[in-house]
């Protein structure tokens, strides 16, 4: 979920046949809007797929997760397993499916990666939804104020080294 920032509706309309396992992997999802879009994923997460689709021995029309009977699994179950999974970690926020997404967008604009693509691989139709996704963050705060005291550092050095200068002192002082 984190990889792909797909909804929880995404994920649970992923066939294996909608993933790319190849050389540049990707998966292709089926989102709001009746709409699909192709979504890269990392290296790391294709090589747990593989394992994953070999281990359960999936085939190319199943869907990717299934629940009990082996249909398609629900959105309440992979809600079930977020939850499940943060209380053995013993994480003591409220986890569900939906913070993967926020999460991977936060990480992709603090690491500047341009909006119209994070909006793209959100699968936005509008750029401004995506801009929701930009609220600054503690860190991204604390270093535009460590830039401005630098700033303001350098300009006071660069400003203050008319004092050493006794010849313009001189001349200033003798102005009336």
């Amino acid at each position: 979920m984190y990889d792909s920032a797909a909804r929880v509706e995404e994920m649970t309309n992923i066939k294996v046949n909608d993933l790319n396992l190849g050389n540049n992997p990707s998966v292709m999802l089926y989102g709001k809007g009746k709409k699909y879009r192709t979504v890269p994923i990392c290296n790391s997460t294709r090589d747990l797929l593989i394992k994953y689709i070999e281990l359960f021995k999936l085939n190319n029309f199943e869907y990717l997760f299934m629940g009990n009977k082996h249909s398609k699994c629900s959105t309440k179950m992979i809600t079930h397993i977020v939850n499940k999974y943060a209380e053995i970690s013993k994480i003591n926020k409220n986890i569900h499916p939906h913070v993967f997404r926020h999460t991977r967008a936060m990480h992709m604009i603090e690491a500047d990666i341009p909006l119209v693509y994070i909006r793209d691989i959100l699968g936005h139709k509008e750029i401004s939804t995506t801009e929701i996704y930009a609220k600054v963050n503690v860190e991204t705060k604390r270093k535009a104020l460590e830039n401005v005291y630098n700033i303001n550092n350098n300009f006071n050095n660069e400003t203050t080294s008319w004092n050493k200068n006794e010849e313009l002192i001189k001349s200033l002082l003798e102005l009336d």
